[in-house]
């Protein structure tokens, strides 16, 4: 992380190295060291599209959900084909508890680029939010038919076959999701809670 620090301080002018160094200081738990990086490279005037739509999902992660909204926005306005900002922005949505928008978000990625496993792990999160679980399946389902090794979308899963009622297929889903990640916390609560 230090080398990168001396990039910036030499080339301050290279985004790619304060997208780099957030995305280090995300890893390792450093939210809001991360979004700090992004931030004074915003306000330095070293930000491109990936820098800002960077700093809008790590506000959303550190919880600043109306910043990282005010900061996704304009990127998604300014560029309907920018599906990442897309996503990023449906994700703030949800969590801001905008169902709606959410949705709206997630289907214009979709409608472009329907193989994007992320995307529909991310809407069958929203479909679980708001109790549709019979649809949440789907949405986890096309995700893991997409991408077999996506541990949340198998989590995610099970929460929905749990919630209607077919708690061996949740358990199964949990396993899977602890096959991929053996320390995938919340499914390794689910599968407790449900061998109780």
């Amino acid at each position: 992380m230090e080398t990168l620090r001396g990039v910036i301080r030499e080339r301050p002018d290279l985004t790619v190295a304060y997208d780099r160094l957030a995305f280090m200081l995300r890893a390792s738990g450093r939210i809001g060291e991360a979004v700090g990086v992004l931030d004074d490279a915003a306000r330095a005037g070293h930000a491109d599209r990936a820098l800002l739509r960077s700093l809008g999902s790590a506000l959303g992660d550190a919880g600043d959900l109306r910043r990282s909204a005010a900061v996704l926005e304009p990127l998604v306005r300014e560029d309907t084909s920018d599906l990442q900002s897309s996503d990023a922005l449906g994700q703030t949505y949800a969590r801001m508890g905008r169902g709606a928008q959410a949705k709206e978000m997630f289907e214009r990625v979709l409608a472009v680029s329907p193989n994007t496993a992320a995307t529909w792990n991310n809407l069958g999160a929203l479909l679980l939010s708001e109790n549709r679980a019979d649809d949440a399946v789907a949405a986890f389902s096309q995700a893991l038919t997409i991408n077999p090794d996506l541990a949340t979308a198998y989590n995610g899963l099970g929460v929905a076959y749990a919630r209607l009622g077919q708690t061996e297929r949740a358990v199964e889903q949990w396993k899977k999701a602890l096959a991929l990640r053996p320390d995938y916390a919340d499914a390794r609560d689910n599968l407790e809670r449900a061998s109780r």
